[in-house]
């Protein structure tokens, strides 16, 4: 098994019980759309891996960004509010759902040259594979794709 995510752009309330349902968790990260059944304009969708290794790789975004393990971060999460990837890194690791505007934070996050750089570097020098970095580098472009596309009146989907 492993961790899905799907990312879907131009969201369209329907009354029929459809394709997407968005429903709100303890994180409110979904909370600017309303409960209710959606179709979508489009998607992307990617493997994130196995759940450890997206654990893995979440440790190592917050080991780059923020100089601390995943750990340390979420017993003084408060403290992180508002930085890079917050609501990426104080979130669950097997379902959820992100909404628009928390993609809009999240893709200027990933947009970010100096988030790149340091996570890039971190990878490069800590990493012991070429095959390990390549796949923690596709995971960063993966996921700046999705929040991109769901900044767009969009959701994107742990599953």
């Amino acid at each position: 098994m492993g961790l899905d995510i799907v990312a879907y752009r131009g969201l369209k309330k329907v009354e029929a019980e459809e394709n997407i349902q968005v429903s709100h968790d303890q994180f409110g990260y979904s909370s600017d759309l309303e409960k209710g059944w959606y179709d979508c304009e489009d998607s992307f969708h990617f493997r994130a891996g196995s759940y450890s290794g997206y654990n893995t790789w979440r440790d190592v975004l917050c080991q780059a960004i923020h100089g601390i393990n995943a750990f340390e971060f979420w017993k003084t999460s408060e403290n992180f509010i508002g930085h890079p990837f917050y609501e990426l890194i104080n979130f669950s690791d097997c379902e959820g759902q992100i909404g628009p505007k928390i993609s809009e934070k999240l893709y200027q996050d990933f947009t970010n040259p100096e988030n790149e750089k340091k996570f890039l570097d971190y990878c490069k020098e800590n990493l012991e594979t070429e095959m390990l970095e390549d796949f923690y580098q596709a995971n960063w472009e993966d996921f700046k794709k999705a929040f991109e596309v769901a900044r767009h009146d969009g959701l994107v989907q742990w599953c």
